[in-house]
């Protein structure tokens, strides 16, 4: 059950705040009408992507992101959130504490 609730936790964290940082990034219209709000709302977007990507890389690198290694869905969702990264650290991820 504790694997579980790591596993779970790890797909919450995902799903609501990386997955709506993506949103703000690459449609701010979706979350202010007024254009000159988007610059500010995608800059805060891209910090908060780059910081979890560093927090990512060293609970990868630790074996703990979910109940250790990721694996089944876990493994795949990250992927996609991995793929996106290039997105806010096109230099890769080791770069990213760096922008």
């Amino acid at each position: 059950p504790l694997a579980r609730a790591q596993v779970m936790a790890a797909v919450l964290r995902l799903s609501s705040d990386i997955h709506p940082l993506y949103r703000a990034l690459w449609i701010p219209g979706w979350f202010a009408e007024d254009a000159n709000a988007h610059a500010a709302m995608q800059a805060t977007a891209a910090s908060r992507l780059r910081a979890f990507y560093d927090e990512l890389e060293e609970r990868l690198a630790e074996g703990r992101w979910g109940a250790g290694a990721p694996t089944g869905f876990l493994a795949y969702y990250t992927g996609v959130f991995l793929r996106w990264s290039a997105a806010v650290a096109p230099e890769g991820l080791g770069a990213a504490s760096e922008a």
